[in-house]
This record gives structure tokens, C-alpha cells and sequence, in this order.
């Protein structure tokens, strides 16, 4: 009747049940999906006992488009590309941190296993070893977006400071300057 098809409808109808009238206004923003969701969805539609609908409802996806999205990078380079970059976005506590890298360190369990076990990346895991061996585990933290007191500062650190500071300042005068010549030629003027 509407020149619309049945999986259309379908899909539609599973956005309404699961988030009403406004699971149907059109996504302005890119929705964010974690590493679990991503392998457990994969998993699910390969074990053959769910349907790709029932898998977007499952999940709650955006569609199956992104389902077969990912199917086609299963079993190739991107699919561990993906799943690093997805484990990378997950925010993983200090606590964690410091009980995998113990596992390793104290406990001998291989990085592999670890990594497996806990959904993070072979080489993420390593780093945080290393981190842990060389300064131990207040670097193991997350500190973005924390600025750190001038006291806590190495003296390199504040000439590096110091120096980006005056770069800044510089490049802004330049395009100061750069644009009053600019004005004082097109009003006629001599520079």
C-alpha cells in the first residue's frame, strides 16, 4: 500500500517496542556500541538460532545493516581492527588494570589468556605492564583532562609549557599583524 517493505515495517515495529515514538525519528548522531555487543551479536547470528531482527532487538541496534556490517568483517583484517578499536573505547578501572597486570606479573598467566579473558588488547595489556614495572601503579590511572599543579611539574616539563605558551602567542601577533596589513591595503593606505 505504502511502496514499503516487510522487514521495513518489521524493523520499524521493533524500534517502537522497544523505545516508542522516538526510536523512530531519523539518528542525527552516530550511536556508540561496545566490544561485547559487537562480538556477542556477531556470535548469536552465527550459532544460527537467531535471526538478524531478533538480533537487532536482542542488542537493541540500530539496524541490521549494521549487523551485516559487521558480519562482513568477520574473518577479515578489519574484525580485529575493529575489536581493538572498540576494546580501546571501553573505559577499564585502575583496580582492573592493576589485577590484570598482577596476573601476569605474580600469578605467571600469559598476556594472551588475560587479554582474552578480559576484552582488552594484547598490546594495551602490555603497555600497562611495562607502565607497572617501570613507575608502578599510580600510572596506571586514567588522567585526561586533569591538568597537573605547576609543583608537580618537572622543570623540562614547564620550559615545554613555557615554550608552547609563547608559540601560541607569537602565531596569534603574526595574524594580528598579517591581517592590519591586509586592512591598511584595502583601505588605500600605505603599509
Amino acid at each position: 500500500m505504502y511502496g514499503v517493505e516487510s522487514t521495513a515495517i518489521h524493523r520499524w515495529s521493533i524500534k517502537y517496542d522497544y523505545g516508542g515514538l522516538e526510536a523512530l525519528q531519523e539518528i542525527k548522531i552516530k550511536t556508540l556500541y561496545s566490544s561485547h555487543i559487537l562480538i556477542n551479536s556477531v556470535e548469536d547470528y552465527l550459532t544460527g538460532k537467531f535471526s538478524m531482527l531478533q538480533i537487532v532487538k536482542k542488542y537493541n541496534l540500530s539496524g541490521d545493516s549494521l549487523l551485516r556490517k559487521w558480519l562482513k568483517w568477520y574473518n577479515t583484517p578489519k574484525w580485529n581492527v575493529k575489536i581493538g578499536e572498540f576494546m580501546a573505547r571501553e573505559k577499564i578501572s585502575k583496580d582492573d588494570k592493576i589485577k590484570m597486570v598482577l596476573q601476569n606479573t605474580t600469578g605467571n598467566k600469559s598476556v594472551k589468556k588475560i587479554a582474552t579473558e578480559n576484552n582488552v588488547s594484547e598490546g594495551q595489556l602490555r603497555d600497562w605492564i611495562r607502565k607497572y614495572k617501570l613507575s608502578g601503579e599510580g600510572v596506571l590511572g586514567d588522567n585526561r583532562g586533569i591538568k597537573k599543579d605547576e609543583s608537580q611539574l618537572s622543570n623540562e616539563e614547564i620550559l615545554k609549557k613555557r615554550n608552547k605558551e609563547l608559540e601560541d602567542k607569537n602565531r596569534r601577533l603574526e595574524a594580528e599583524l598579517l591581517l592590519l596589513k591586509k586592512l591598511k591595503l584595502l583601505e588605500g593606505g600605505v603599509i
